[in-house]
């Protein structure tokens, strides 16, 4: 279970610095997850022979995780967290302030089907900031790895360059 903990924060919060930040959430916002995804589902995650599974459920009461770190990321009734909707991705985005009160938005693009979740995240890597660039994302010019949000150069950039194989696979188990 530890071993998992480390390897979910990293992905969430110890490559925060690495994630690339919005000025704005995409899209359309959300109140409620879509009814069509409640369910169960389980994400079984193996490291050095190590098997940790993560039980996510989502229902009209909103998104549960059993791992409480990672459940602060999921509650949409957190005034930090937001729901929105922009083509064919939902996006959980999480605002973050500074001592200064400005914010910015950490955006989880993530899809579904009858079968299975996957969450994506957007790191800063060359490959990623030249697909961004070339989608007509543009920096803010505030923080570093802060972009612009443009909800239509963000929708080319999700919809064409986010894979299945890249994100974080929760398979629906009820």
């Amino acid at each position: 279970m530890k071993n998992t903990t480390l390897i979910l924060l990293s992905l969430f919060f110890v490559t925060a610095c690495q994630l690339a930040t919005f000025t704005e959430r995409p899209g359309v916002s959300r109140d409620a997850f879509p009814k069509d995804m409640y369910g169960v589902y389980m994400n079984i995650e193996k490291s050095n022979g190590i098997k940790d599974t993560h039980i996510l459920t989502v229902d009209s009461t909103g998104a549960n995780i059993d791992d409480p770190i990672l459940s602060k990321i999921v509650n949409i009734k957190d005034s930090n967290n937001t729901l929105s909707h922009l083509g064919d991705y939902h996006y959980l985005n999480v605002k973050d302030s500074d001592s200064a009160g400005n914010y910015t938005y950490f955006v989880y693009p993530f899809e579904y089907d009858s079968k299975n979740l996957w969450v994506y995240k957007i790191i800063l890597s060359d490959k990623s900031l030249k697909r961004m660039a070339k989608c007509g994302l543009r920096p803010s010019g505030k923080r570093e790895g802060e972009y612009v949000m443009d909800n239509m150069a963000f929708k080319k950039y999700v919809e064409k360059y986010l894979k299945k194989k890249d994100a974080i696979r929760f398979k629906k188990i009820k």
